[in-house]
């Protein structure tokens, strides 16, 4: 007795007993059959495996045995469905090919979560990056609510670091339009008191990287500005820098003090030093930003810029 033979469109598929499953492509001729494995089509496409339906009834087992060598043939093919002459579309299994739609997509890319507010980016990209321009750092005073805010139960919190610039002009009087333009601003430098002693004194030049400090004083907020190496020496003496109340827009400190400490001092030098800015310091402080602005006389300028 034969064994069963299932005949579909385009092939023929015989389970017999060597359990085999054969595809035989469609070739001119009534009764030739090339015993050749092809692809089912010479595009690159998915290959279509029809429902076929049997041409000869079979025993129960005859039956299972050809059902399940079909399916597994059919799953290995990459799935079909009956009817039509075109295979169905390739979904593919890699994320990247598939479409999620704008929003998924944006993260997809990398859309960072913690990126600024569209207001506070258009804000900052128009503001000016230079410290001597009163518009680099403009808008309403941090107020004192505010600012208690911000400190919440903190001892104090670094807003912002920024290194003092210096600017210098030729005057020929004691008022300000007899003064010419203003040079190029240079990192501001100061030589500092390291020794005296009877008739001898020394000196030795720093520059000036700053910290703004938030911080509270007998129940009140208090902005300080501090030279790094005071602050890496002791973080918690606030008050060894610039210091300003809050209430007044621009604060203002007539004798602004910093202090500065040298990790590496000469022999019988002293380590912690201290220096007098200028004649009067003024800071706008606002919720985002801060600038400073030091008069030293009708022609020195010391300014920083500060961002948060």
């Amino acid at each position: 007795m034969s064994a069963p033979v299932t005949r579909c469109s385009g092939a023929l598929w015989w389970a017999g007993p060597a359990q085999k499953i054969l595809s035989y492509p469609r070739l001119p001729g009534p009764r030739y059959r090339a015993p050749i494995m092809k692809a089912a089509t010479e595009e690159k496409r998915e290959p279509h495996l029809p429902t076929c339906r049997s041409s000869r009834r079979a025993g129960a087992f005859g039956r299972l045995l050809a059902g399940l060598l079909l399916v597994s043939a059919c799953q290995s093919a990459g799935g079909h469905r009956g009817g039509g002459d075109e295979p169905d579309a390739a979904v593919s299994d890699d994320p990247r090919e598939r479409d999620f739609g704008s929003g998924a997509l944006d993260m997809a890319v990398g859309r960072d979560a913690a990126e600024a507010p569209s207001d506070l980016a258009s804000d900052l990209s128009a503001a000016s990056s230079d410290p001597f321009d009163p518009a680099s750092c403009m808008g309403p005073a941090m107020s004192p609510t505010e600012a208690l805010a911000r400190i919440a139960m903190a001892p104090h919190i670094k807003l912002a670091d920024a290194t003092l610039m210096r600017r210098t002009r030729r005057c020929t009087g004691t008022t300000p339009d007899t003064c010419g333009p203003y040079g190029a601003p240079v990192v501001h430098e100061q030589l500092l008191l390291t020794y005296s002693g009877g008739v001898t004194t020394d000196y030795k030049k720093f520059s000036f990287p700053t910290h703004l400090i938030l911080f509270v004083q007998s129940g009140q907020p208090m902005v300080s500005i501090r030279h790094e190496s005071d602050y890496r020496h002791d973080a918690t003496r606030n008050t060894r820098g610039v210091l300003f109340p809050f209430g007044s827009d621009p604060a203002e400190n007539t004798y602004p003090i910093i202090y500065v400490w040298d990790f590496a001092p000469a022999p019988y030098r002293y380590d912690d030093l201290q220096g007098l800015l200028g004649t009067k310091a003024q800071l706008h402080i606002g919720g985002r930003c801060a600038r400073l602005r030091v008069e030293d006389g009708l022609g020195t300028e010391i300014a920083a810029l500060y961002r948060f």
